[in-house]
């Protein structure tokens, strides 16, 4: 395949994958927001406000993710890699967004040296930050998921049955 078929058609699967992992951010939220108003007191009839504000405020951060971070990744991998596999992809896809923002919410303190791990862990225990959290991980899980279910890796897409030489009675 030349090379610029196959650049377009990376690009092509992680947007759509990026795209679904912006939906399930965003649906991920839903619950997450009725539980940090039950914590902080506030009304849950906040719930549709939010819902509306987080979407419109993570489509240019989903953006960037993709372009900086998810893009280079999908092309870097091959598609024979074991990164890809359909239980380990998500994993590292969920890790790596919760990582990304606990950076962001760290970054004053790597540009101001002082107790950057004292403020980590007030970022992490405020729940206006566990939105972003939930979101983030929920959307780098949906986004590999999707490609490690859509785009299978070379030795799957070659057997039907990837399991068919597998023992049933052997775990």
């Amino acid at each position: 395949m030349p090379t610029r078929i196959k650049t377009r058609s990376v690009v092509s699967r992680s947007f759509r994958a990026m795209a679904w992992g912006w939906v399930a951010c965003n649906l991920s939220i839903i619950p997450a927001a009725a539980i940090v108003c039950c914590v902080e007191g506030r009304p849950v009839s906040a719930l549709p406000e939010v819902f509306v504000t987080f979407t419109l405020f993570s489509l240019p951060v989903i953006l960037l993710a993709w372009l900086f971070i998810f893009l280079p990744m999908d092309m870097a991998v091959r598609d024979d890699s074991v990164l890809r596999h359909p239980c380990l992809a998500p994993l590292l896809g969920g890790i790596s967004g919760v990582t990304v923002m606990t950076l962001y919410a760290m970054m004053d303190q790597f540009l101001y040296p002082g107790t950057w791990w004292k403020e980590a862990v007030r970022n992490l225990n405020d729940p206006d930050s566990w939105l972003y959290l939930v979101g983030a991980g929920t959307c780098g899980l949906a986004a590999s998921l999707y490609v490690a279910l859509a785009h299978p890796r070379a030795e799957q897409a070659r057997s039907s049955a990837p399991l068919s030489n597998h023992d049933p009675h052997v775990l």
